[in-house]
């Protein structure tokens, strides 16, 4: 019997929550589901953390094993904590042999920390040691041990047994054995006798023997037996204590070989088989604590896995097992960054989370273990599904607790931080609002000395700064600030955790310090890092992330102060961090990154090429190991951008600014669109864009970096640090915008944003320099563009502001002077001052005079000393000017290496300064010179540089002047060579290229004089007509041309088909209708043309081409409605792949559309009333199509607002056909759309030509139209009439005529070549999309309605539709979710300025009650005003208008409906953005009725209703009867909810029904025949 006696239990103060307010401990003997002994609950000392156990536990005996757990008790709860897993036998060896030793056990891999002590006692008493024993033969060859002497005898025992007699006498006796498995037995039993003696006399002799008997045994026990897998057992015990002894590594690693043996052979108890695996994985991880070989710790690891696979899943031991195992690998992970840890340690926990009952004490902290894995996974990975795993497991454990428990705080904060995760991810406001409320209530819930609750502070703290990032409240950033501090006054110096709270709160007041640029915050910061990285030795893995962020803050310094210790030092502390860690650690990649950041300011401010290269390898490395879907991979490649982008800088290879703007597209498109965070990547890649710009001059760059700029600020909240940033860059790149295109509200625009960001910048502030600076360059340009010298004047006074504010140790200093400098310079050269050119000089002095000689910068500003310098020459003519100049132009080419690409430039001007010595003095030497750098200027310019083509002009003119001087011809040759490949390197159009070919007829004509050369004068001659006419032809001009080869290839030429004509003149049409124009304009100039659109499908039906033709007739048609269907669409496909082109088309749209007395430029009314409205219309809507152009470079959106091909289009004929008619002098057609194979997208396309159908006849049934509705009293009149239409026989025969001959000369035709059958109620579908004088035609109401008849009328066949275009039918948005429905009503029963319509009433009175289940807006009489109307279409999903409509001939785009204080006019409808928009009933008059003068361009207010958005729209093509309306209204409302739910697909199923019954009723043509469906 054995027992645990003199018991003593510690845990660490302050005390965990379970220790606290009045809790009590025990100490428990269990295994299996089985309490073997326990004792009584004592409550201890408290302040020292101690509880002394007077209680003894008895011990199981024999193989048993056991676990050792302290047990808490709180408020009646208790909860187990286990401390090991014993053996009886084993505890009986260390009793008898150490009876006084104190053994010590702890926790592991819990919250809360116990360490317990105790002695083991023996209750049987001690006789003598193991050896004191004899060793009796039986008959069945086993032992018998017996007791002999007393203990006193022991020495006299061993001591005999240790002559090599008394050894070989029991060793002669086990040889005698008669089978070799008795005698490896008792040779085992011998040598664990020995065994004991060495541990009981610690002497070598003894382990040596016990050694060499047992190996003995091992050779002699039969292979795969149990004795075996014993025996080698034994042996290894016995190795493993030599080892201990004598320290030999042979021996350990004998021992394991013996351990691995016995291990693979066991199978007879699952006790001993756990016990040996325990050990067996110890001793792998001791040899891997020793040796460091990862392979050891694998090891062992497997052996624990699988130890935990020989327990049932219905031990609760294999619970306790997985999840120490688990949180083991994540420790492993932690800390030798193998990710297989991780996975292995989640799927331990996931496992123990399965097998873990409701109720277990341990549950909520088995799951807080899994969902804290999880989310530590997701930091690496990324894989969004594990942080939603993870919180929704933590949000478990926390719910799982009463609010009383002890764990609920830690529980609180595990989830606090999960949501605080996923926010970081998913930014959703809500998650990060809900972390910090959870946190405090875990800080609420614990007191101030339960060790926990700093880290809660902590936590707490930095979730309040994040949200600070977001929302950019300084109350939070207060708020972090004030829990981190009093965080760390809860913890002593030696914390484990107080190194990670100070860097914490280091970051806090870098947040602050960025926040209000108070010095104080950054030094505070850097000594709090420096306190952290102090605490913690240089062996522990925490310390690589506190060396990175003191590294990160010391760069700040340096960037600040220009202070080169603080960089070296930075640099070198960032380095130290990274060489700690290994490529797999999860940390790599941050730390990698902070390098390659601090290597490239280094590089910044030295020069140091090599820091350059470093910095961007290091970038590509941190690329290269973080994961594709790793939430910090945005940040990384805009890192990577910026890289580049300064090496771009320094050499010029177009290939890093290349690279630089595809990283940062890329960190852009994978960051969320509308973060601030997002702000950063959007300037970066703006900036990137506009030095490529400034590089290469391709438009579509700057446009976009305006874009990205633009983007940036709007997604900035005001009053972010960050916005006033965003505000310069936009200011900067506008300005750079208007010096290259010249618009004026480029430039007020920019000086706007940087007066904006300069005013609001305070005085102490860093930024205000700079600031104030961009806003004094913005000054300038705008003064070069207007003369007006109060810009320059404001500009002067801005820069020295900035110079005053900065003292002359400030690295911006020499940049600010430099400016001011440029400002004076430019104000000499507008006013030709003395003294400012004077002023200029003095100060481009004083910048050379303050920027150090190592300064990389010293070179350019020694070159532009000697550019002034030169100026004042031309000014004055002074030689000492020029002389200067050019001294100091020599010494910055000397200090520039050839691969900077400023090499170039700076040869550039000394070589020009020195042709102009020459041109003024003579002096050969400087032509030489001259044309020696010239010529290294180009040599250094790679051929695909822009600038190549002026420095090879530079080149040629210099060769010119030295021809001029020496006639050599080589000369001349040299520079018609130089200037004919920088003519040729120019495109046409290039604003140089006239230049160029200017002077190459000078040298041209140098060298025919010099030669005689006739093809030198003829070249000269072309080069110089090509220089004076470079321009482009006129659209309109080459829409003529085209129109006349069309017509010439029609008529005169049978061999030549006029289809490509006609294609170059149709192409021409969106140029014609140009956007820049007024839309009156458009329409006034497409009604001259209307006719050329038939013509074109005409021809190309007569020669077969119906595809062509459908095309045509597409693309023709609504012309400028596609153009404004295009500024007003909610490009959602395009926002979900380019959100930042989306808006930036957006941004251009709501430009077009703003009249133009809404620019800002009241100074310059008097000469721009007309010119500058053209000029700025025409550049946005130049803007307009460059943006189309970059948005069809994206993959899928090649055809994005084009013309559509035929495939595009075959989704329109989805659920019918479609029929185009299309009415020409030369013939008249029907063209039938019909699905053929809807999945390989393909229609096919019948032409029904409408033989009986002449142009003339349309023309004169549209005339009689006109007169019956006139004479009806319903054509040209607003009103819904209150009486019933008169219905004269004549007017009905009339009437009837018309229908009859649309049916037989029109849609007859049709219907036959459809083969449709006649039916009672038809489901059938087509619709109608006619041209020409047939879209004032009732083509729906066809038939024949002769009462002696049974009659043929369409209806019969089909129910119709009509499109304005094709591509109506292609848009198909998402259903609106039921809960989100909303119908408006408005009804003007009265309108003050029309006729009275009292049914309105009624009419909406019904509708209402047909939708009282759902949302309903009404408005009516006084509330129907314009305003309310357009708001309530923005939020409503269906609307219906009851009220007076008009028809504007004389201006379509003003026709409307009359509301109760202005009219909704058709322009006004198209501008809106309607994003709910489904289904418009316009139950008004003339609501459907067009323009004759613009048949193609379907111009009424239903039409616009469907440009607007509306999908179905139900209208009327005159006037209708107001006692109709309401139940024409309630039939087909009826039938739409007649499922239960409103379906707007059913319209015109509805209308068609609701038609029949009022034609039923005996309603007149008049009355039925208007009302018509327009859409899907």
């Amino acid at each position: 019997m054995l027992q645990l006696t003199n018991i003593c239990v510690e845990s660490p103060i302050p005390l965990h929550t379970y220790l606290q307010d009045g809790a009590s401990i025990s100490v428990r003997l269990s295994g299996e589901g089985v309490v073997y002994a326990e004792t009584p609950f004592v409550s201890g000392n408290l302040k020292l953390g101690r509880w002394t156990i007077n209680t003894s536990l008895s011990i199981p005996e024999g193989e048993q094993l056991f676990t050792l757990g302290v047990v808490t008790q709180r408020k009646g709860r208790e909860r187990e904590f286990k401390l090991a897993t014993l053996k009886s036998s084993e505890l009986l060896v260390q009793a008898k042999l150490q009876p006084d030793a104190q053994h010590v056990y702890r926790t592991g891999n819990y919250s809360i920390e116990f360490t317990l002590a105790c002695s083991i006692k023996s209750l049987v008493p001690t006789a003598g040691s193991a050896l004191s024993a004899d060793i009796n033969l039986t008959n069945d060859g086993g032992t018998d041990i017996e007791s002999k002497e007393p203990e006193s005898d022991l020495g006299r025992t061993t001591s005999a047994l240790h002559s090599s007699e008394d050894v070989k006498s029991p060793y002669a006796k086990i040889m005698k054995l008669p089978d070799q498995d008795s005698q490896a037995r008792e040779l085992s039993l011998l040598g664990l006798k020995y065994h004991q003696a060495y541990q009981e006399t610690q002497e070598e002799a003894d382990i040596d023997k016990a050694i060499s008997i047992h190996d003995e045994a091992v050779k002699l026990t039969r292979l795969h037996t149990s004795q075996l897998a014993e025996h080698a057992w034994r042996l290894g015990g016995a190795l493993e204590d030599r080892f201990d002894l004598n320290g030999d590594l042979n021996d350990f690693d004998r021992a394991i070989e013996s351990y691995q043996s016995a291990c693979t052979i066991a199978s007879d108890s699952k006790a001993k088989n756990l016990m040996w695996l325990d050990h067996l994985a110890d001793c792998f991880e001791s040899r891997f604590q020793d040796s460091g070989n990862i392979n050891d710790l694998k090891q062992a690891n497997l052996l624990k896995q699988e130890a935990v696979g020989l327990i049932p899943n219905n031990d609760l031991e294999k619970l306790d097992r997985l999840n120490r195992l688990g949180v083991l690998f994540l420790g492993y992970y932690g800390r030798y960054g193998d990710f297989t840890y991780m996975d292995d340690g989640i799927s331990n926990l996931q496992e123990a989370v399965k097998l873990i009952p409701d109720g277990h004490p341990s549950k909520s902290s088995v799951l807080s273990n899994l969902g804290a894995a999880l989310l530590q996974r997701y930091q690496f990975m990324g894989n969004l599904d594990d942080v939603e795993e993870g919180v929704s497991i933590l949000r478990k454990s926390v719910d799982i607790l009463e609010e009383d428990d002890p764990e609920k705080p830690a529980c609180l904060s595990n989830y606090a931080t999960a949501l605080q995760t996923r926010f970081e991810y998913l930014h959703s406001p809500a998650d990060i609002q809900n972390a910090i409320s959870i946190q405090r209530r875990a800080v609420e819930l614990t007191q101030d000395e339960v060790y926990e609750k700093p880290s809660f502070l902590t936590n707490l703290g930095n979730m309040l700064q994040m949200r600070f990032h977001t929302q950019n409240t300084l109350a939070d950033l207060e708020d972090g600030i004030s829990c981190l501090q009093e965080a760390i006054e809860l913890v002593p110096e030696s914390h484990l955790q107080k190194p990670e709270m100070l860097s914490s709160l280091s970051a806090a007041f870098r947040n602050r310090f960025e926040r209000l640029d108070d010095i104080a915050d950054l030094k505070e910061a850097i000594l709090r890092q420096r306190e952290a990285v102090a605490l913690i030795p240089d062996g522990n893995p925490n310390k690589v992330s506190l060396l990175s962020n003191l590294g990160s803050a010391l760069m700040v310094s340096f960037e600040l102060n220009d202070n080169l210790a603080d960089m070296e030092e930075g640099v070198a502390t960032i380095r130290k961090a990274v060489e700690l860690v290994s490529d797999g650690h999860q940390n790599k990649p941050v730390l990698l990154n902070n390098l390659g950041k601090a290597l490239s300011s280094r590089f910044q401010r030295l020069g140091n090429i090599k820091d350059i290269e470093d910095a961007i390898s290091t970038q590509h490395r941190v690329i290269e190991l973080t994961p594709k879907a790793h939430p910090s991979i945005p940040s990384y490649l805009s890192d990577l951008g910026i890289g580049l982008q300064r090496r771009f800088k320094r050499l010029g290879n177009i290939n890093d600014i290349d690279e630089s703007i595809s990283n940062l597209r890329k960190a852009v498109e994978l960051a969320p669109s509308r973060h601030p965070t997002t702000a950063i990547y959007l300037s970066n890649l703006g900036l990137s864009l506009q030095i490529r710009f400034e590089r290469l001059g391709q438009r579509v760059d700057i446009e976009d970096a305006v874009s990205f700029h633009l983007v940036a600020v709007d997604i900035t909240p005001a009053g972010h640090p960050k916005r006033l940033s965003w505000l310069t860059h936009l200011g900067v790149v506008l300005n750079l915008r208007f010096t290259h295109f010249g618009d004026l509200a480029d430039i007020q625009n920019a000086i706007s944003n940087l007066q904006t960001a300069a005013d609001l910048t305070p005085d102490s502030h860093t930024d205000k320099p700079a600031r104030l600076n961009n806003l004094a360059i913005a000054l300038k340009s705008r003064f070069q563009c207007l003369g007006n010298l109060e810009d320059v004047e404001q500009a002067m006074l801005s820069l020295r502001k900035a110079g005053d504010i900065m003292p002359d140790g400030h690295p911006a200093k020499p940049y600010t002077l430099s400016n001011l400098g440029n400002a004076y310079t430019t104000r000499f050269e507008r006013l030709g001052s003395v003294a400012d050119i004077e002023s200029a000089v003095l100060i481009r002095r004083k910048v050379v005079e303050l920027t150090p000689d190592d300064h990389p910068d010293k070179p350019f500003h020694l070159g532009s000393l000697g550019d002034v310098l030169h100026i004042q020459f031309e000014r004055f003519n002074k030689s000492a000017d020029i002389n200067e100049g050019i001294s100091y132009l020599y010494q910055a080419v000397d200090l520039v290496p050839d691969d900077h690409s400023a090499k170039q430039v700076l040869l550039t001007n000394l070589g020009n300064a020195l042709r102009i010595r020459f041109e003024r003095f003579g002096t050969r030497t400087d032509i030489d010179s001259a044309v020696s750098s010239l010529r290294k200027a180009v040599v250094l310019t790679p051929d695909s540089h822009p600038d190549r083509p002026s420095r090879l002009n530079n080149l040629g003119t210099a060769l010119i002047s030295h021809f001029e001087r020496l006639d050599n011809l080589d000369d001349v040759d040299s520079a018609i060579t130089s200037l004919r490949e920088a003519a040729t390197l120019l495109p046409e159009g290039h604003p140089n290229k006239p230049y160029i070919l200017t002077n190459l007829v000078r040298a041209l004509e140098d060298r025919f004089k010099r030669s005689g050369k006739s093809s030198d004068i003829e070249e000269a001659r072309l080069a110089g007509s090509q220089a004076a006419n470079s321009q482009t032809g006129p659209s309109l001009a080459r829409f003529r041309a085209a129109l006349s080869w069309a017509r010439i290839s029609e008529n005169y030429s049978p061999s030549q088909s006029p289809i490509p004509g006609f294609r170059c003149a149709l192409s021409l049409l969106p140029r014609i209708a140009w956007l820049g124009l007024p839309v009156s304009d458009q329409h006034e100039w497409l009604s001259r043309i209307g006719d050329v659109v038939r013509e074109a499908v005409a021809a190309a039906i007569r020669l077969g081409e119906y595809e062509t033709a459908v095309e045509w007739a597409e693309q023709g048609r609504s012309i400028v409605w596609q153009n404004l269907l295009g500024l007003r669409t909610p490009l959602d496909d395009l926002r979900t792949t380019s959100p930042e082109l989306a808006d930036q088309l957006h941004d251009i749209s709501m430009q077009l559309e703003l009249p133009p007395a809404r620019e800002d430029t009241p100074e310059m009314t008097h000469i721009i009333s007309t010119e500058y409205v053209t000029q700025r219309y025409s550049q946005l809507a130049m803007q307009w199509d460059e943006t189309i152009r970059k948005v069809r470079e994206i993959p899928g959106f090649e055809t994005f607002l084009q013309a559509k091909s035929l495939s595009d289009l075959v989704p329109a004929a989805c659920e019918g056909p479609i029929v185009i008619l299309n009415e020409h002098s030369s013939r008249c057609d029907a063209l039938i759309l019909s699905p053929r194979d809807m999945e390989d997208r393909r229609i096919s396309v019948v032409n029904v030509p409408l033989a009986s159908l002449t142009s003339n006849m349309c023309q004169r049934l549209s005339r009689d139209l006109k007169g019956l509705l006139i004479s009806g009293g319903v054509r040209g009149d607003a009103s819904r009439k209150s009486a019933r239409v008169g219905g004269r026989v004549s007017n009905n025969d009339k009437f009837k005529d018309i229908l009859g001959e649309l049916w037989l000369c029109v849609v007859k035709p049709v219907i036959d070549a459809l083969e449709y059958q006649a039916v009672p109620d038809t489901r059938t579908r087509a619709w109608w999309c006619p041209t020409g004088s047939l879209s004032f035609l009732p083509v729906h109401a066809a038939g024949l309605y002769n009462d002696s008849d049974n009659g043929e009328k369409a209806s019969d066949y089909i129910i119709s539709s009509y499109i304005p275009t094709l591509a109506t039918l292609l848009d198909h948005p998402q259903p609106v979710p039921q809960n989100n429905f909303r119908i408006l009503t408005v009804a003007q029963p009265s309108t003050p300025y029309a006729e009275p319509i009292p049914n309105t009433e009624d009419e909406v009175a019904r509708i209402g009650r047909l939708f009282s289940n759902f949302s309903l807006k009404g408005l009516s009489k006084e509330e129907a005003t314009l305003s309310n109307v357009l708001q309530g279409m923005r939020e409503s999903n269906w609307i219906h208008l009851a009220c007076h409509g008009q028809q504007r001939l004389d201006e379509p785009m003003k026709s409307g409906l009359l509301l109760h204080d202005k009219i909704l006019e058709l322009s006004e409808i198209v501008k809106q953005s309607l994003p709910k928009a489904e289904f418009a009933f316009l139950s008004a008059c003339q609501t459907a009725m067009g323009d004759e003068q613009l048949s193609e361009e379907s111009v009424h207010l239903a039409a616009g209703m469907v440009l607007a958005g509306y999908r179905s729209v139900i209208a009327t093509m005159w006037s209708i009867r107001d006692e109709d309306a309401p139940q024409v209204s309630e039939d087909i409302y009826s039938q739409l909810l007649k499922e239960g739910v409103p379906n707007r697909k059913k319209a015109a199923y509805a209308l068609h029904q609701a038609m029949r019954r009022l034609r039923g009723s005996g309603a007149t043509f008049l009355s039925w025949v208007p009302f018509i469906h327009i859409g899907r």
